[in-house]
């Protein structure tokens, strides 16, 4: 998945140290690949999917794509270096956020993200170059951006995640047949923690959502965060982010 050598052995997607962070959460996890329900899309979708809802703790998640060499070295890096800011942010314990915590969530996400699109191979849209760049300096390719907001709602939804891979293409390809993923969004939440990640071999200028209100991290702005002020998300505020994205796409009522 990363470095393309052989004796894959069997990761977890997300850490483990997530379920004893989370131990509301631990009974089961939900993720999803394409599923729209805040609008009627009318555009072609790469196969029907329905949410999956599975038993067990998402830490549970162990699919054989990432050698032993990945797993133990950068991987585990990013994932303890996430530790300190991660816990306290799903726990709804931090207050304030510098810039070295943002750093070590956003490498925490980007990594969740690239891991949750090999789940699911025909919306996968991150290239190999941005898997290599993750790999080489353990943070995201500065083309992508990431933001992080609170959420406040329903305790079941604790351990969520909603990915969106699309194929984007110019007004002169409009006849261009259905291809591979070149833009992705994946909405996740741990606990009281929600991020937004968003990349694109093709849109190299997006520049985000006018709503809701979100922090971003990735680019890094060089502002710490005062995390009182930053804007709640309901269940339904996290819905309707994670498909914002294809939501906006000129075809979505066309």
């Amino acid at each position: 998945m990363f470095c393309g050598e052989g004796g894959l052995t069997k990761g977890h997607v997300w850490p483990e140290w997530l379920e004893a962070a989370l131990p509301s959460t631990a009974k089961f996890h939900f993720q999803a690949w394409g599923n729209i329900k805040t609008f009627t899309p009318r555009f072609k979708r790469p196969h029907p999917r329905n949410p999956v809802v599975r038993q067990g703790h998402i830490a549970s998640r162990k699919p054989r794509n990432t050698c032993a060499k990945c797993n133990s070295g950068w991987m585990s890096q990013i994932e303890e270096a996430a530790i300190p800011f991660v816990r306290p942010l799903a726990l709804g314990e931090t207050s304030f956020i510098n810039t070295i915590g943002q750093r070590a969530v956003a490498s925490f996400f980007g990594l969740i993200c690239t891991r949750v699109e090999f789940l699911d191979a025909l919306t996968q849209a991150i290239t190999e170059r941005d898997r290599t760049w993750l790999t080489q300096y353990g943070i995201p390719p500065f083309s992508w951006k990431i933001w992080i907001t609170k959420y406040i709602d329903d305790p079941y939804l604790g351990i969520y995640c909603d990915h969106f891979g699309i194929q984007l293409i110019s007004p002169e390809e409009v006849d261009a047949p259905p291809g591979k993923c070149n833009t992705q969004a994946t909405t996740m939440v741990l606990g009281k923690l929600c991020a937004h990640v968003f990349c694109s071999s093709v849109w190299s200028d997006f520049r985000g959502y006018s709503d809701p209100d979100l922090c971003q991290i990735w680019p890094p702005t060089q502002f710490d965060i005062d995390w009182r002020f930053v804007r709640s998300l309901s269940e339904t505020d996290v819905a309707s982010l994670a498909e914002a994205l294809v939501r906006w796409l000129p075809t979505a009522e066309k």
